[in-house]
């Protein structure tokens, strides 16, 4: 993991205690604080080159980390119920996932 996925993580961690904070009734401005450091610690760049007129964006330590924490989850959940299989996980979290999208 680069370092750059290694601090993605943290700040995915930091922008979802936002979320866990039931003192906050408004928790955006701590989540959008969060993520903006994502730009600062290189988990996300953008590169506009003028001369072929073309922009890019690189997000590959943000997905990194993201994967990394879907991975480390599904293996403690693991090992916290050995019945459960990675499959079923992914299933709960997509669930999850279109629960949310549905509010």
């Amino acid at each position: 993991m680069t370092e750059a996925s290694h601090q993605s993580a943290h700040v995915l961690l930091d922008a979802l205690s936002a979320f866990d904070d039931l003192t906050n009734p408004n928790p955006d401005p701590a989540i959008r604080l969060a993520l903006r450091r994502l730009e600062d610690i290189g988990a996300v760049s953008l590169l506009i080159d003028d001369e072929a007129q073309t922009t890019s964006v690189d997000v590959q330590p943000l997905l990194h980390a993201a994967l990394e924490l879907l991975a480390a989850t599904t293996a403690a959940r693991m090992r916290e119920d050995p019945t459960l299989t990675g499959e079923g996980i992914i299933q709960e979290l997509r669930a999850v996932i279109d629960l949310a999208a549905s509010d």
